[in-house]
């Protein structure tokens, strides 16, 4: 984080929720625990992923890690999900922590689109085609939790697009 210009009084890991909190003796942070910032520090690591994971000339992400973020994960697609209603496009659009869009079911959204998308439509959208990143913090739009994501996302995707290619 220091690296992106995000110093350490601006972002806080939630405790961990899911695994031990140590490996090996050494204290374990997973990305599935939440992050705690604000919206200039998610649009400095949508940045990082637009520019491949460079920053101010200096590589902090493999330029193949950053391309795999936004991409299926071969090896998960098709693999049943726990709760599909609510994660029924898991298999197909998640892999290394980020959504994508790959198979165009956003139909007005680019395929090359990819998405952080955290508790309360908290997201990173990085659009490489359109050279743009949306952050977000702010209140839910799902009425029910348990609302598939995409459809959920759409209408805000497909505005922020038309935004770029309007005369």
């Amino acid at each position: 984080m220091s690296n992106l210009g995000i110093p350490t009084d601006q972002y806080s890991w939630r405790a961990n929720r899911y695994r031990d909190t140590e490996i090996g003796g050494v204290a374990s942070r997973e990305f599935g625990s939440g992050i705690e910032t604000n919206v200039d520090a998610l649009a400095r690591i949508g940045h990082l992923y637009l520019r491949n994971g460079e920053w101010n000339g200096t590589e902090i992400l493999p330029t193949s890690y950053v391309t795999a973020a936004g991409a299926p994960v071969a090896g998960i697609q098709g693999l049943p999900s726990l709760d599909s209603l609510q994660f029924s496009y898991a298999t197909r659009h998640y892999g290394l922590l980020w959504w994508n869009n790959a198979d165009g079911v956003m139909s007005a959204v680019p395929t090359d689109a990819y998405f952080a998308w955290g508790y309360s439509e908290e997201f990173i959208i990085v659009l490489p085609s359109h050279d743009i990143v949306v952050a977000r913090l702010g209140e839910p739009w799902r009425v029910d939790t348990k609302d598939p994501v995409f459809p959920v996302l759409e209408p805000f995707l497909r505005s922020v697009v038309e935004s770029v290619l309007l005369p």
